[in-house]
């Protein structure tokens, strides 16, 4: 026999299990990303690919980090604590074909360079 679903929760609509991610908690994070990008980013896409994926160069993502916690602390008054690899997950997996690829939320349609 199937249980009929209570009144109170709508049907069509799951319930997300676990915590929520971090930059639908703060969607500043990915403005002050996008800003960081557009004024730091030398975009190097070869003129014979077949799709528009440029490789961000320029800047590495531990300065990127850096940045999203002083523009955080500067805009909200808190601290964000957030890792360099979070932040990386935002972009473009650095190889489709590994287990961790599907990590990566390709938020962002950019590679970006390590934390060196």
């Amino acid at each position: 026999m199937k249980q009929e679903n209570a009144g109170n929760e709508s049907i069509g609509k799951e319930k997300k299990i676990g915590r929520p991610a971090l930059h639908e908690l703060h969607p500043e994070i990915l403005t002050y990303i996008q800003d960081f990008i557009s004024s730091n980013a030398i975009e190097s896409a070869d003129e014979r690919r077949r799709n528009n994926q440029s490789y961000v160069g320029g800047f590495t993502s531990n300065q990127l980090l850096t940045y999203i916690k002083e523009q955080f602390h500067k805009n909200q008054g808190k601290v964000l604590q957030i890792s360099e690899k979070t932040i990386q997950r935002y972009f473009i997996a650095p190889h489709k074909g590994h287990k961790n690829a599907v990590l990566y939320k390709n938020i962002f349609d950019v590679k970006v360079l390590g934390s060196k």
